[in-house]
């Protein structure tokens, strides 16, 4: 999670595009896939903490 910080700092964003940071980038829609199961009460690998840790940050669950 620190490498999207630091993005973060750098950017002013956490929407990471593939294109740019093909590493970060599938990171962050694991996040995003991890967190729509969770919400859906389905077996996921994130907790709350890290969701209170990216939102934090300024993590968008959504992309438009």
């Amino acid at each position: 999670m620190s490498e999207l910080a630091d993005y973060r700092i750098s950017q002013g964003y956490c929407n990471v595009p593939h294109r740019e940071n093909t590493k970060l980038g599938q990171w962050v829609a694991a996040q995003r896939k991890q967190y729509r199961l969770y919400q859906e009460g389905k077996t996921s690998h994130i907790t709350a903490f890290r969701i209170q840790e990216l939102e934090r940050l300024g993590f968008e669950w959504q992309i438009n």
